[in-house]
């Protein structure tokens, strides 16, 4: 039994320690079960360190992306606080410009402070007033032309002027003046060289070409063959250096003398005369041309449209044989282009003919939309008394065939109709 008890435990032995390959591997194997939980604690960690740098990466630029939203929104509120700061600033700036010009583009079209500035009948002034009572709104108001200068701008400022008329030609420089200055429309009716004219004037004549193509044809077709050009010391007139070229290309001679008073003046027609001038020709209204008229005189006269006045001859009994050119015109085409305004026949001659046209451009402004009254008057075009207007700015708006007279016995006689 003991034998073979120790054998047993040999065997035992021998297996534990003489199997090749066995010994220690328990061991090893316990070491190795001991390193697995640290290596995965390990891999663990990274991952986690990993997701941590995502999550701050994609923290950051959530951030990043709130921020602009934040500065954009930001700026959009400062722009649009800059862009109401500028709306109340000039709705601010426009209120302050109604207080100070009433007669602004909202209210054109309901209010017209006309200013008439001319030596006027009180016929013609209550025909005037009557007139502008077929139009509600338009106010007019009256000046002379003889008004000291200062006080003749400080009364238009008063009236609250938004269109000035004035047929006086001495009042022309500064009325064109106060008109660039203030912009304020002025309607001249009667001639106006070029040169007095700024951007917000609007002459109801002819010009000056226009003028001397009708007085020059007129004169050539009544057979007068030399013309004989006289005018006021110092005049430099653009119409008279027009008809002496227009009547010499029709075959005539012309010459232009200037005179310094009545004496002077019937010398320069004699003188003329002795040169062989078969026509004088007056262009402007004068004293001196109404007393020379009243003595007779071996030359006839052609009067310049200056003398077409309701005044005119008057009482003053004309011994000279006188042509006057009409300021009334007829239409140039009997199918005109747009339709116009007319008025009868039995109207032509009533007293304030030009003014009372000026008076219907007036009211067709008022119809008429526009920033400004310049701009309303611009291009109106009417069939009135004295012809067919066309305005233009800083030009000449009357068109249509000339009118002659011939005045005997002291009253008109039409010669071209």
């Amino acid at each position: 039994m003991e034998g073979s008890e120790k054998e047993e435990t040999g065997r035992n032995e021998d297996f534990g320690g003489r199997i090749p390959n066995t010994s220690g591997k328990t061991e090893k194997r316990e070491e190795e079960l001991r390193e697995e939980p640290y290596e995965e604690d390990q891999e663990i960690e990274r991952e986690r360190e990993r997701l941590r740098r995502e999550r701050k990466e994609r923290r950051e630029k959530r951030q990043e992306k709130r921020k602009k939203e934040r500065n954009k929104k930001l700026l959009l509120c400062l722009l649009l606080l800059a862009a109401l700061f500028c709306v109340v600033f000039l709705l601010r700036g426009f209120s302050n410009l109604e207080k100070a010009r009433p007669a602004s583009s909202s209210n054109l079209t309901k209010e017209l402070n006309l200013t008439i500035v001319k030596k006027i009948s009180e016929e013609e002034k209550n025909a005037l007033m009557k007139q502008a009572e077929e139009r509600q709104g338009l106010v007019l108001h009256f000046l002379s032309p003889d008004t000291d200068e200062n006080k003749m701008e400080e009364q238009i400022r008063n009236f609250r002027t938004d269109i000035l008329l004035t047929g006086d030609g001495k009042n022309a420089k500064l009325l064109s003046a106060y008109s660039e200055k203030e912009k304020t429309p002025v309607l001249f009716t009667s001639y106006l060289p070029k040169e007095s004219m700024g951007d917000y004037s609007f002459c109801l004549g002819k010009s000056a070409e226009d003028q001397a193509v009708d007085l020059s044809f007129f004169a050539y077709n009544e057979a007068f063959r030399s013309i004989g050009i006289l005018e006021p010391e110092g005049s430099s007139s653009a119409l008279s250096q027009e008809l002496s070229e227009a009547f010499q290309i029709l075959g005539g001679t012309s010459r232009i003398l200037q005179y310094s008073s009545m004496e002077d003046m019937k010398a320069k027609e004699a003188e003329l005369e002795n040169t062989g001038a078969d026509l004088l020709f007056l262009e402007e209204y004068s004293e001196e041309g109404v007393a020379f008229l009243a003595e007779e005189h071996n030359l006839p006269v052609l009067l310049g449209e200056d003398w077409d006045r309701n005044d005119f001859p008057g009482e003053t009994v004309l011994k000279t044989s006188s042509y006057l050119y009409g300021k009334d015109t007829l239409a140039s085409s009997p199918n005109i282009a747009e339709p116009k305004e007319s008025v009868s026949e039995e109207e032509s001659r009533e007293e304030g003919s030009r003014e009372r046209d000026a008076l219907k451009l007036a009211m067709l402004a008022m119809e008429k939309s526009g920033k400004s009254w310049e701009d309303k008057l611009e291009g109106l075009d009417f069939q009135g008394t004295y012809g067919e207007y066309q305005l233009i700015k800083g030009g000449y708006a009357l068109h249509g065939r000339p009118v002659f007279y011939e005045i005997a016995e002291n009253k008109r006689v039409v010669l071209s109709r």
